[in-house]
């Protein structure tokens, strides 16, 4: 919604145009809204919370293994896998294929090592749209910086107007102090503070949780 693929991303994928592919043109409509897409006209300025930009590794422990297999994929999705696998397969990037051909949900395409996981956190987010990001730290382990599923530099993009660690496990959009950090990035986006006074404000509230004795 708030960046550019540019054709990389479909490059990454697929050796072929998207016109020239055999399927329904309801699939094509899929995957070009999935891999070939524009910053939305609507949108000014976007928070980005403890996303798994450059994914996490967690995807390979056994805990995600069982995600994988109790999850439900919407019919469409598979039919379409199956198309591009049975008609389409000489159009496939050979690495793509090799990745993602029998294997292909939300928790596999989180892999870090995988080639679209790099390709998505390549992508440019438009220069127009100022941008912060919330980032979730957990207490444990202590040494390392993650909610426990997403370390904190998978989270983190360049440019961002502010950045703020949150104590938290993996469900820092649930913290009070999330919304209290929210309201603030919002009061500038109104007009109502600077942006300087923003990132103060920012700034302290992720001193608060850091030194806050428990989070959850």
């Amino acid at each position: 919604l708030v960046s550019y693929s540019g054709d990389e991303l479909w490059r990454t994928a697929f050796q072929r145009p998207i016109r020239r592919l055999d399927l329904e043109e309801s699939q094509k409509k899929y995957l070009e809204d999935t891999f070939l897409f524009e910053p939305h006209p609507a949108i000014s300025r976007a928070i980005i919370m403890a996303a798994p930009i450059r994914g996490t590794h967690k995807v390979r422990t056994p805990l995600a293994s069982i995600g994988k297999r109790l999850g439900d994929k919407p019919d469409y999705f598979d039919r379409l896998m199956k198309d591009l696998v049975e008609k389409n397969v000489d159009a496939l990037d050979p690495d793509f294929l090799e990745a993602y051909g029998k294997q292909f949900d939300s928790i596999t395409s989180l892999d870090p090592d995988l080639p679209l996981t790099s390709a998505y956190a390549a992508t440019r987010i438009d220069p127009r749209i100022p941008f912060h990001s919330i980032s979730g730290v957990s207490r444990f382990p202590k040494k390392q910086r993650t909610d426990g599923w997403v370390p904190v530099e998978s989270t983190v993009l360049k440019g961002a107007v502010s950045h703020v660690e949150v104590e938290s496990k993996h469900s820092v959009q649930d913290k009070e102090i999330t919304a209290e950090i929210v309201k603030l990035i919002l009061r500038h986006h109104s007009g109502l503070i600077s942006e300087a006074q923003m990132v103060e404000g920012v700034e302290l509230m992720g001193l608060i949780s850091k030194n806050r004795e428990s989070a959850y």
